[in-house]
């Protein structure tokens, strides 16, 4: 995995460039493209989910057999320096007006949080990833967008301060991403 880049604040991540193959990265998004989709959708977000731990696209399959690999999850977890031993794996799409408010994927087993980035959106498309200052324990202030680029890999502990969301996409776009998080 190649350009890490450590960042502090407003709390502990990385983003990792140039992580997988292009052309193969970009033959998992078009078949995550060509999956069955769900709306999900409530007060808190909207968004298409895909199941793709059931996918019998023998493409998608290999993609998410890798991430469940032991080389994958011990790469991932001595680049944070956090002692992971499983992860757990979705694929979302998000269109016009989908977002996901604020929140902080604690729940119990969760240590790290990842966002693999299979589309690229302009500022102006929104659908950022905006992690915000904490004041306490409650989110104050966004002070770090990260704007979707193919490719990349976003990775974050999960903690009472990783408070984060997608903003709402307002381009005629798509953000597509691969999501989950590493358990202990």
């Amino acid at each position: 995995m190649s350009n890490v880049e450590r960042y502090e604040d407003p709390y502990p991540h990385i983003v990792l460039r140039k992580v997988f193959e292009e052309s193969y990265l970009k033959r998992i998004t078009q078949a995550l493209r060509d999956e069955e989709l769900s709306l999900q959708n409530s007060d808190l977000f909207t968004f298409l989910q895909c199941d793709i731990e059931k996918t019998k696209n023998p493409l998608i399959h290999s993609f998410v057999s890798f991430l469940h690999s032991p080389s994958f999850i011990e790469k991932i977890a001595e680049i944070v320096g956090i002692s992971v031993s499983w992860i757990d794996v979705s694929a979302f799409v998000f269109e016009k007006t989908h977002h996901l408010l604020t929140h902080d994927d604690r729940m119990p087993s969760r240590r790290i949080a990842y966002v693999i980035n299979l589309t690229t959106l302009a500022p102006d498309d929104g659908g950022a990833l905006a992690l915000y200052e904490t004041r306490g324990v409650n989110p104050s202030t966004i002070t770090k967008r990260i704007s979707p680029q193919f490719n990349t890999l976003v990775l974050f502990p999960v903690t009472r301060k990783s408070f984060h969301e997608v903003e709402e996409v307002i381009g005629d776009t798509q953000r597509i991403t691969v999501t989950g998080w590493l358990h202990d």
